[in-house]
């Protein structure tokens, strides 16, 4: 039997879908957010902090990217963050959990390890997706 993978890629990628990517102001988030915004997929990119490299996208593409600000830690801001995302969208199709943290700059040293700085971490990569 034989398979046409581009016939089916074909097939997959005439459907659009709403992506909502936590973390998108950097790094992999931003990636994946500006990766299927290429792709013709609304996003949903929640961040806790601008950056110019989203505004950019937010530039390039209006009718497909919302912003929504959220800090992962905050009931509060989860809540706000709810109910701005339900009243511009009916549905989320893929959601791509990707805020985390890394930690302070001093984290690599043993001797300047800061235990508040490793609960914030703890909580943001571990508890929050939850």
């Amino acid at each position: 039997m034989q398979f046409d993978s581009g016939l089916l890629q074909h097939q997959v990628m005439d459907h659009t879908k709403i992506y909502m990517i936590t973390g998108a102001n950097r790094g992999i988030g931003l990636g994946f957010t500006r990766h299927y915004l290429q792709q013709g997929h609304r996003i949903i990119a929640t961040h806790r902090n601008d950056s110019k490299e989203l505004m950019a996208l937010q530039t390039e593409f209006p009718s497909h990217l919302i912003l929504i600000t959220m800090d992962v830690l905050l009931a509060a801001s989860i809540q706000q963050a709810f109910t701005n995302i339900t009243s511009a969208v009916t549905h989320i199709d893929v959601l791509i959990n990707n805020a985390g943290r890394y930690g302070s700059d001093q984290a690599t040293i043993t001797e300047k390890l800061d235990i508040e700085d490793m609960v914030t971490t703890f909580r943001t990569n571990s508890l929050a997706p939850l």
